[in-house]
């Protein structure tokens, strides 16, 4: 391939490449001389190379173009961080600013890095603000969730209250001869300690402990239920009345 025709080929590739940045946010870099480049953003790519044809030179193409929506923020950071070497030069009697001065420490190559790195930090930042939000959202759930666990465990404490009361009813028993007792651990103790009940079957028996009025002689299996027995049902309340006062 001739050098003249790869020139034509590099140019269409560039149109092409232009082509695919068309009304894109981008960062543009492109030389304007040997050792200068200019740089700018826009979101117009083509109309703002046709102005820079005409106020610059008819060759000027940029070299690297860097997509990115945050192309203003990364203009500031070059302007900030490399502001010793932008200068300003006149191009066909026209005052070209935001152009850099390039040179073995910095290269238009090591410049499209440096942009990139800009473009990279936004998109962290961005990243962070979004899995912050997310990680609000999740400690707002945690807290609803713990809230509601909260109340469960009030649920749970008071079942637990009211099968104690239930139990309180009851007495433990070993199934093989009558020792009782109010605490089921004691039977347990019992059943493991005596030589004949261990040898049987290890059962612990529940048996309900009768309560009786002493109005009627009505026996009840727990002491709420004659409490409410003796207010309200007992034939003989007035004499339980009596009593309390007593």
């Amino acid at each position: 391939m001739s050098e003249q025709n790869l020139i034509k080929e590099i140019k269409t590739l560039k149109k092409k490449l232009l082509d695919s940045y068309d009304k894109k946010p981008i960062i543009y870099i492109g030389y304007t001389e040997e050792n200068i480049c200019k740089f700018g953003f826009t979101n117009d790519i083509k109309t703002r190379l046709e102005k820079h044809k005409i106020q610059i030179n008819k060759d000027f193409m940029p070299e690297y173009i860097v997509e990115t929506i945050y192309n203003r923020e990364v203009e500031k950071d070059i302007k900030r961080d490399l502001s010793h070497r932008i200068i300003s030069k006149i191009y066909n009697s026209k005052n070209q600013t935001e152009l850099i001065r390039l040179d073995s420490e910095l290269n238009i190559h090591k410049l499209h890095k440096l942009i990139i790195s800009y473009k990279k930090s936004y998109i962290d930042k961005e990243i962070i603000v979004k899995l912050t939000n997310e990680l609000e959202e999740l400690y707002s759930k945690k807290n609803e969730k713990e809230e509601e666990i909260e109340e469960i465990k009030e649920v749970i404490n008071f079942k637990e209250e009211k099968i104690d009361k239930i139990k309180k009813g009851l007495k433990f028993g070993c199934s093989l001869c009558e020792y009782t007792s109010y605490k089921k651990s004691h039977v347990v103790r019992h059943i493991n300690k005596k030589k004949s009940c261990g040898q049987g079957i290890k059962e612990i028996v529940e048996i309900p402990v009768e309560i009786m009025c002493k109005f009627c002689n009505k026996n009840f299996s727990t002491k709420e239920n004659l409490n409410d027995h003796t207010k309200k049902n007992c034939k003989h309340k007035d004499r339980a009345k009596d009593e309390e006062i007593k």
